[in-house]
């Protein structure tokens, strides 16, 4: 009986394989089959010119009145007068206006995170020379750092 079942099984296996219908030829993958496909994204990235151009612009959108900056950092310059006289309270509702206008348009506040050396550079010398003028007005601030951006120094 046992030679009978393998027996059996054995006749089946082959019938299996022998009546398969697929009679496509079979084929090994290579290169010369396919296909080469390259996809490419397309990532628009703004001058920081641009960028303060775009926040200053819905700073105004705001309520806030300020003027567009001429050069890379000059936007600080710019928005610092209006801190000038509010209360903390009001400062921080300022402070939180330029944080969802970076926000809803997708600009990191921390320009030295994304600017190259020279930018970095710049961007320092307006901040120092913004802490200089508020303290000419009589206001304690230290000068800024790359460690420590004017904006920090600020914060109530």
């Amino acid at each position: 009986m046992k030679k009978s079942t393998t027996f059996a099984i054995g006749i089946f296996i082959i019938f299996a394989m022998c009546s398969n219908k697929n009679t496509e030829e079979k084929k090994v993958l290579s290169l010369e089959d396919t296909e080469s496909t390259t996809t490419t994204a397309v990532t628009e990235e703004l001058a920081w010119t641009d960028v303060e151009l775009i926040l200053a612009q819905c700073i105004r959108d705001n309520g806030y009145e300020v003027a567009d900056p001429t050069s890379p950092g000059e936007l600080r310059k710019n928005v610092t007068p209006l801190f000038m006289g509010k209360t903390p309270e009001q400062q921080q509702e300022l402070y939180a206006v330029i944080q969802k206008c970076a926000d809803d348009n997708d600009i990191p506040l921390s320009a030295t995170d994304t600017a190259d050396p020279e930018q970095q550079a710049a961007i320092l010398d307006a901040e120092l020379e913004i802490a200089q003028c508020l303290r000419d007005k009589n206001l304690e601030v230290g000068d800024p750092t790359s460690e420590t951006p004017l904006r920090d120094l600020l914060r109530p």
